[in-house]
């Protein structure tokens, strides 16, 4: 077995990097290729009447984490969804 695939038996400790950043985004943009996918974090603004997305972050997954990324995002969702109203996606970019 791979010596950085932790058993089931060993327990997997997390820890920030010194310069862990936190930040909020309500708008992601994703740029997939065959071998990945870029994710494009921004945020939306409606000052002034103007419609403008800002972005300020980017981070390039594999497609098995894009696949785990779904998966326990689908999860969190469905639990969201048990608590609060269910979410209606907005139309968007006159679609």
């Amino acid at each position: 077995m791979d010596k950085e695939t932790p058993t089931p038996d060993q327990q997997v400790h997390i820890e920030q990097a010194e310069d862990f950043v936190t930040g909020y985004a309500n708008n992601i943009q994703f740029e997939p290729t065959s071998y990945d996918l870029k994710l494009v974090f921004g945020e939306l603004s409606q000052t002034g009447g103007k419609v403008t997305i800002e972005q300020h972050t980017s981070m390039t997954i594999s497609w098995v984490e894009a696949k785990m990324l779904s998966y326990f995002l689908q999860i969190q969702i469905a639990g969201t969804n048990s608590k609060m109203e269910r979410f209606k996606c907005p139309r968007m970019y006159g679609r």
